[in-house]
């Protein structure tokens, strides 16, 4: 069976060093559809289209559901790295991560009910969606998190 294709995207600061988190919703807005995961922290991103390329998937799933307050416009996301390929049962997933240019209050999002900026130690209390706590807890340790 083909594994189901995502991309997410890791926000992070790194003073003081946090990830930015996504808290799940329950079902889906349009359709009422229940979700995988539904109420826990995940990190942004979501499902590729068919014949869709990893960075072309997180670049339009950020456009689809976060607005920049900023400028009133879909959020352009721009200039990110990418960290990490990982599977979870039936998921292909490709992390890409950036250092945040933006606070939270510049941004608005369609998907999830709330954004938050958590450090490591809470992060790896907290059992992320898709499995991706050991995921993050690479992250904290990677060269994108050293000063």
């Amino acid at each position: 069976m083909e594994k189901e294709r995502g991309s997410g995207i890791i926000f992070y600061t790194k003073k003081p060093k946090r990830v930015l988190l996504l808290l799940r919703d329950r079902q889906h807005q349009d359709i009422g559809k229940i979700l995988p995961y539904p109420g826990m922290l995940d990190i942004p991103g979501g499902h590729a289209e068919p014949n869709e390329t990893p960075q072309k998937c997180i670049v339009r799933e950020i456009a689809e559901e976060w607005i920049d307050l900023r400028t009133g416009q879909p959020f352009q996301l721009k200039n990110f790295n990418f960290f990490r390929y990982f599977e979870h049962r039936n998921t292909a997933q490709w992390h890409f991560c950036k250092e945040m240019d933006f606070d939270l209050t510049d941004v608005d999002y369609n998907e999830g009910t709330a954004l938050a900026l958590i450090n490591e130690e809470a992060a790896m209390r907290t059992e992320i969606a898709w499995g991706c706590t050991e995921l993050l807890r690479d992250f904290f340790k990677s060269r994108f998190m050293q000063d």
